[in-house]
C-alpha cells in the first residue's frame, strides 16, 4: 500500500486545522479595528471638555450620541425638526444612489468592455472621456439643475456621471489586459470564436477589475449624492448637512456625516459579499 493510500492514524495533530496549532481553532482575535475610533473619540471628548471651541461648534461625544439616537427614535426631541426622521432622509439618499449607481455602473461596464475588446472604438472614444474625467462633479451642478430642474433628476445624473468613470476605466483595463496565456489555452481547448473566448475567458478574467471599479464607483456615488442634495433637493443626508449648517447645529452635521459613513460602509460590504459570491474561485 502506498503512502497516499495509507489511512490516517487519526491523531489530534492530524485532525487539527492546517497551519494552525491545536486548540486555536475558535480563538477570537483582538479587535484592532477599534483602536483608531476609540483614540479619536477620546481626543474629541478631551478637546470638547477643554472648550477649545464653543460647545455649539464643537459638541461633546455625549451630545452627538444623543442627537444621533434622537434622529433614529425621536425619544428626546433634541434633534428638533430631524427628530425621528432619519429613515426618511436615509431612504431618499439611498434611492438616488441606487438609480444613479445602476445607470453609471452598467454604462461604464458596457462601454469599458467594448473599448477593451475593440481597439478602434477605444481610440475614438477614450481621449474624449479622459478629457471629461478631471472635471469635478461640483462643476456639473449648474448644468445639471439647468437641464433637469430640481428634485431627484440632477442628483441621479451627477451620481451616474461620478460612477461611470471608475467603472469604465477598470472594465476597459481588465478586458484589454487579459493574460494572453489564458487566451492561448482556451483556443487549445477548442474555444475558437471571439464570443466563446469572451464569455469563457476574457470576462471572467476581467471580473476582479470590474468589481474594483464598482466598489470605487459606489464610494463616489455617496459623495456625489451629498453634493447634489445640498442644492437641488429638500431631503437626504446632503440636505440634512446643509440645513443643519444654516442653523449652526454641529451635532446634527456630525450625525449626518456619521450616517453617510455607516450607510456607505454597509453598501460597500454588500458589494464585497456579492463579489465573493460571484468570484468563488478567489475564496
Amino acid at each position: 500500500m502506498s503512502v497516499i493510500d495509507k489511512p490516517s492514524s487519526g491523531t489530534a495533530m492530524d485532525k487539527a486545522s492546517p497551519g494552525k496549532p491545536p486548540g486555536t481553532r475558535f480563538r477570537l482575535s483582538f479587535p484592532y479595528f477599534l483602536i483608531v475610533p476609540v483614540i479619536a473619540i477620546v481626543i474629541w471628548e478631551t478637546a470638547s471638555r477643554l472648550e477649545l471651541l464653543p460647545a455649539m461648534l464643537f459638541p461633546s461625544v455625549g451630545t452627538i450620541v444623543t442627537t444621533a439616537l434622537d434622529t433614529l427614535t425621536g425619544w428626546w426631541g433634541t434633534a428638533d425638526w430631524y427628530s425621528g426622521v432619519w429613515y426618511v432622509h436615509a431612504l431618499a439618499s439611498a434611492k438616488r444612489v441606487i438609480i444613479g449607481y445602476f445607470l453609471g455602473g452598467v454604462s461604464g461596464i458596457v462601454i469599458g468592455t467594448i473599448a477593451g475588446m475593440f481597439g478602434l472604438f477605444h481610440k475614438m472614444l477614450d481621449p474624449s472621456l479622459q478629457l471629461l474625467r478631471p472635471i469635478p462633479i461640483v462643476a456639473w451642478i449648474p448644468l445639471a439643475i439647468a437641464w433637469f430642474g430640481i428634485e431627484d433628476q440632477p442628483a441621479i445624473f451627477l451620481i451616474a456621471l461620478g460612477t461611470f468613470f471608475p467603472t469604465y476605466i477598470n472594465a476597459r483595463h481588465g478586458i484589454r489586459y487579459v493574460d494572453p496565456v489564458l487566451i492561448r489555452a482556451a483556443r487549445m481547448l477548442g474555444y475558437a470564436t471571439s464570443w466563446e473566448l469572451f464569455t469563457r475567458v476574457v470576462f471572467w478574467s476581467a471580473l476582479p477589475n470590474i468589481f474594483t471599479g464598482l466598489r470605487i464607483g459606489l464610494g463616489i456615488a455617496w459623495m456625489c449624492v451629498v453634493t447634489a442634495e445640498m442644492l437641488a433637493v429638500k431631503s437626504g443626508f446632503g440636505y440634512m448637512l446643509w440645513d443643519s449648517f444654516n442653523f449652526l447645529r454641529a451635532d446634527l452635521i456630525i450625525t449626518g456625516m456619521i450616517s453617510i459613513a455607516v450607510v456607505g460602509y454597509a453598501t460597500d460590504r454588500l458589494m464585497l459579499l456579492l463579489q465573493h459570491a460571484v468570484m468563488k474561485w478567489e475564496r
